[in-house]
């Protein structure tokens, strides 16, 4: 349970009940397993365990077994469960039924310093078998040179284990992009102030004034951040939700919107993001008047294509990566040509559409192969409709 007033939180009831039966059946399944090990010999078993005080752990269980007592002649549940590893269980039983378990098990325990002075005559003669041992191995060392060289083959399709079995198209294109970085609109611009019906949005944010507020996370009213990529994630929703047979004005739009809003398909912040002009652009565009008398059309058509690795990657190997793609748009015109269609939100300004024909060429070739195989026809037009500049770039 989180208090945001407080500003903690804590675990509930409920939690800590599942907690406590969870952890009776840990024990439950553990104490299984001891009994499994313990009853598994034959004649002799042998049991070793580390302790760091054993007198004082002893001590310490004692007085623990004089308060909590038997339960129906059993050990008290609550010492088991503040103790949970074998040696303790076992060590348990022990002192509990002193006058038995004396009969049948013998408790030994040693010191550190008493072993380690009975293990320094073993370690001399450990010292001298190691010896011998690389003494065999200095007369080996030839055929072990040659199991060495058989170990470190080097493996004919190594560059074949080095590529992604599976891409998307996007990942692809995108190989080059610190290529055109410099034409790269950075997120504080593109996120600056738009026009609607002459309407200014702005944040009216002092930039000077600093103020450091509760964290929004605690209060309930965490800010949704909208990124570049979002926003072109929600515009190519809106236009997929465009009916090519309409006339839309600019009202027609902003009630599209607010229904995706109030069918909870997108937020109203995300909705906030979009800028209806945009959209109402290019339904007046060349565009909607081709898909107006267009013969069939398809929207947000996914397709798979292979791709030999050594054209999209730096590797020498001709295998296939399965790359993944969606296609905007494409349809048949009235004259039966197949046109190719995708919409991009970059911000660029005007003359400046060679930098979208130069950062997203490689995808749209790639999508143009991809419909050439599926329909076994050619692609006769692709283009680009920039909702920035309101227009369509033929590539």
């Amino acid at each position: 349970y989180i208090d945001y007033d407080m500003q903690i939180k804590y675990d509930t009831l409920t939690k800590l009940a599942l907690r406590e039966r969870e952890l009776n059946k840990i024990l439950s399944e553990e104490m299984r397993i001891l009994y499994v090990a313990l009853t598994r010999a034959k004649e002799k078993l042998y049991i070793t365990g580390i302790s760091k005080d054993f007198e004082k752990e002893k001590e310490k269980k004692q007085e623990l077994i004089s308060i909590y007592h038997d339960v129906k002649n059993k050990m008290n549940p609550i010492l088991i469960k503040k103790h949970k590893n074998y040696l303790d269980w076992i060590q348990l039983v022990y002192l509990s039924e002193f006058s038995k378990m004396n009969e049948i098990v013998d408790l030994n325990v040693y010191k550190k310093d008493e072993l380690m002075k009975n293990f320094k005559e073993e370690d001399k003669l450990e010292i001298e078998n190691a010896k011998t041992v690389l003494e065999v191995a200095e007369e080996e060392k030839s055929k072990m040179k040659e199991i060495s060289e058989e170990l470190k083959f080097d493996y004919k399709y190594k560059a074949d284990t080095e590529i992604p079995s599976k891409t998307s198209i996007t990942a692809i294109a995108h190989k080059d992009k610190e290529k055109i970085n410099s034409n790269i609109i950075t997120e504080e611009e593109f996120l600056e102030p738009i026009a609607v019906d002459d309407e200014l949005i702005d944040d009216d944010i002092d930039k000077d004034e600093i103020e450091f507020p509760i964290p929004k996370f605690l209060t309930g009213q965490e800010e949704e951040k909208i990124t570049p990529a979002k926003r072109g994630t929600i515009v190519h929703l809106c236009m997929k939700n465009l009916d090519f047979s309409r006339n839309y004005e600019l009202q027609d739009i902003k009630n599209m919107i607010k229904g995706l809003v109030q069918k909870e398909i997108v937020t109203e912040k995300e909705a906030e993001a979009v800028n209806p002009l945009q959209i109402m652009q290019f339904t007046k565009s060349d565009v909607w008047k081709e898909l107006k008398q267009a013969k069939e059309y398809h929207k947000e058509e996914p397709f798979y294509i292979n791709v030999p690795a050594n054209e999209v990657e730096d590797t020498e190997s001709t295998e296939n990566i399965l790359a993944q793609g969606i296609i905007d748009l494409y349809y048949f015109d009235k004259d039966d040509k197949l046109v190719l269609l995708d919409y991009k939100t970059d911000f660029v300004k005007a003359g400046e559409e060679n930098v979208l024909i130069e950062r997203h060429k490689p995808q749209l070739l790639l999508y143009k192969e991809a419909l050439e195989s599926a329909l076994e026809k050619k692609v006769d037009r692709i283009y680009i409709y920039s909702t920035a500049l309101g227009k369509k770039i033929e590539i």
